[in-house]
């Protein structure tokens, strides 16, 4: 097995022992469509493969396999705490995990969609949340920054990461996604524009949406690594490019946060 994968990270410094990952589709095991770090479990790629991929982004952080927690992504507005080590079997539905443990590896998994992160550089609670257009339109950013105030974090000692995701000039919509999506938040109107080549159609700028979700929570410290899944098909993976393709199916890159294991 190899035993490393390249990932980014935004421009913050994490103090020790936070640590972070933003990886792409690069360093893995696996072939095909999948090539080659495919960490989706959801995926038709060849379990072992996923588990192998999903094992050296881990150990890339300086963590094991068996330390990451991970959830059902349903793009839904809904948060796990984790709070005893015997959660990490349990993958319930839900697309936010936070914790104050240390030992523990947060995991979120997106191939367009926001992966967000987060850290307290003074209690050191960790979050991470799979923020799409309806998830981060129906809270889960706000709701990840609760759940880590719930544990004793501070909203204003808050770091937050957005990692790659679809860039709005890759980001074609229509009128009934637009529409649903200000149902849900009316404040998100000043993220959508028209398309100039479509009367029909809206560009949406995703990050910079998530980015206004962080504010809305009370965060001042908001980095954004700035990558188009989309665009940069060679480092990302791309529902919506695979889509456009006419492929079957496409991989899933993973987002990792962890707070290593020291006492306090």
């Amino acid at each position: 097995m190899a035993e490393t994968a390249p990932f980014i990270r935004c421009n913050d410094r994490p103090p020790p022992p936070i640590n972070y990952g933003f990886f792409g589709r690069q360093g893995g095991v696996s072939t095909g469509l999948y090539d080659s770090l495919n960490c989706g479990m959801g995926s038709d790629d060849d379990k072992a493969l996923v588990q192998e991929n999903r094992a050296i982004a881990a150990h890339s952080l300086g963590m094991s396999h068996e330390s990451m927690a991970r959830v059902y992504q349903v793009h839904s507005a809904d948060i796990v705490t984790i709070t005893a080590p015997e959660q990490l079997s349990e993958h319930p539905k839900a697309d936010g995990l936070v914790t104050r443990l240390s030992g523990i590896t947060l995991s979120i998994l997106t191939a367009d969609c926001t992966p967000v992160l987060f850290y307290d550089a003074q209690s050191l609670i960790i979050g991470a949340c799979h923020a799409g257009w309806r998830g981060a339109a129906s809270g889960i950013i706000q709701n990840t920054v609760s759940a880590m105030c719930a544990l004793g974090a501070d909203a204003h000692a808050i770091t937050c990461m957005i990692g790659p995701t679809i860039a709005k000039a890759s980001y074609q919509t229509g009128h009934d996604m637009r529409d649903e999506v200000l149902s849900l938040a009316p404040q998100a109107e000043a993220f959508f524009e028209k398309d100039p080549t479509s009367d029909q159609h809206f560009l949406f700028d995703l990050p910079a949406f998530a980015q206004d979700c962080a504010r809305q929570s009370g965060l001042s410290q908001i980095f954004d690594v700035g990558r188009d899944t989309y665009g940069e098909s060679s480092h990302f993976f791309s529902h919506r490019l695979a889509t456009h393709r006419g492929e079957t199916d496409t991989g899933r890159q993973i987002a990792l946060i962890t707070k290593t294991n020291k006492k306090g």
